[in-house]
Order: C-alpha cells, then structure tokens, then sequence
C-alpha cells in the first residue's frame, strides 16, 4: 500500500512540473507574438509618424491626427500589456514612448472624449510628461 502511495505522490509531482513548465511555456510564446505584433504594427506606422512627431506646430492636418491617435492607441495597448510582454522589452518600449511623448507636438494634442476611457494609460502619460 505505501508503495502504491509512493507511486502515486511522484506521478503527481511529475505532472504539476509538467504543467507548471507548459503553463511557463504558453506565457513565453504569448510574449513572443505580442512583441511580434505590437513591432509589426510600429514598424508600418513609423514612416507617417516621424515626420509628425518633429513638428512644432499644434495644428494637424485630420490624416496626421489620425495618425497621431494610432500611435496613442498602439502605446496604451503595449501599456495594457506590458506584464505578458518577455522581460526588458517593456523597459525598453517605455523608454521610447517617453521620449517620443516629451515631443512638442503632444504638448499641444488634447484627447478628445472618445479616447479617455483610456484612463489609466492617460494617468501614465501625463506622469511621464511632469
């Protein structure tokens, strides 16, 4: 009966390293897609948003503001995500969007209502811009 009892207290161990490595591995994956994903998305919007981000006028044309709002909206989904992303990746996304909000032309944008549901992402930025 013991060794039944023995028998079965290791089957049982193996099984919960077995899951606690696979549960390990699918986060790691997902990180691997959200990092692909979110650098995919920068990478088509990075053409069209240089340019904006180095103006000094406060005025914006309706397509670069939309342009403006995909990046805003890109960052606070990054944000949001952060804790799946693989470690040092947040730091180093955290690190450009701070220097791309202490830019002149989001010293003059104002979030229109639709957006502040992004309440805490907004908390974050204005943070970051103090």
């Amino acid at each position: 009966m013991q060794i039944a009892t023995t028998i079965s207290f290791i089957g049982l161990a193996i099984s919960s390293i077995a899951f606690y490595f696979s549960i390990k591995s699918h986060r790691e994956t997902t990180g691997v897609t959200l990092f692909l994903a979110f650098t995919d998305r920068y990478e088509k919007l990075l053409s069209e948003l240089r340019p904006i981000l180095e103006k000094d006028n406060p005025i914006l044309s309706e397509p670069d503001s939309l342009i403006l709002i995909q990046y805003l909206n890109l960052c606070s989904v990054e944000y949001f995500s952060r804790k799946k992303l693989p470690k040092g990746v947040w730091e180093i996304w955290e690190e450009e969007i701070c220097e791309n909000l202490q830019k002149p032309i989001f010293r003059h944008y104002k979030l229109s209502d639709s957006q502040k549901h992004y309440n805490e992402f907004f908390a974050w930025v204005n943070e970051k811009l103090k």
